[in-house]
């Protein structure tokens, strides 16, 4: 099947989604355990799924906002401990879904649109969905990078020579950006597969 941005993640080959979730487990092993896990892109669930396998008992909110696919994710998990609301992730009050006894937080940010270009341009909807979300209340944060795919036909365009140097760049514009924000934030782990890469940025006070 071809893909694009735009295929629904519900209907993704099951491979990808296997290799995904281990990604998710890669970059998450070692990270400070979440009280609240936020989630932009609920999708069907799969990475509450990996959320609950490393922590079990984890309260996770996130957002979908295609009706059928958050059906499916709410389907599958338990509304009380995983809530999944139907609602745009650039206008949901993020903060306001934080209960003020929360001390972790983690925010998984699996826009699979993330390049280093739409991170650099202000106003794109990767800036925005970052801006949207309580990062100055976060220990971590993940987010999907969809330029591996594609990256021999576009790394001039990023001004890497290979993919170590395109990782540096990317989380030198991420510290930056979360930086900015309160923080003092560093890239924590990374790990790949074929069509994205996933990268958890841990914040030391």
């Amino acid at each position: 099947m071809k893909m694009s941005d735009a295929t629904p993640y519900s209907t993704r080959p099951e491979g990808e989604r296997a290799r995904e979730a281990q990604c998710f487990r890669d970059i998450l092993s070692g990270a400070v355990r979440p009280e609240l896990v936020l989630e932009t892109f609920g999708g069907i669930g799969d990475t509450t799924a990996v959320l609950e396998e490393l922590w079990p008992g984890v309260s996770t909110v996130a957002t979908e906002l295609d009706p059928s696919t958050a059906e499916m994710y709410r389907a599958r998990h338990d509304a009380t401990g995983h809530p999944v609301f139907n609602h745009d992730a650039l206008a949901f009050d993020w903060a306001g879904a934080i209960p003020d006894s929360v001390s972790t937080l983690g925010i998984v940010l699996d826009y699979n649109l993330l390049t280093l270009k739409r991170l650099r341009e202000e106003g794109s909807f990767v800036r925005r969905i970052l801006e949207a979300v309580p990062v100055e209340r976060a220990n971590w944060i993940t987010v999907t990078d969809a330029a591996i795919g594609k990256f021999h036909l576009n790394k001039a365009s990023y001004g890497a020579t290979d993919w170590e140097e395109y990782i540096w760049l990317l989380h030198t514009e991420l510290e930056g950006l979360l930086n900015a924000r309160g923080g003092n934030w560093n890239l924590a782990a990374v790990s790949k597969h074929s069509r994205a890469a996933y990268l958890r940025m841990d914040r030391r006070d």
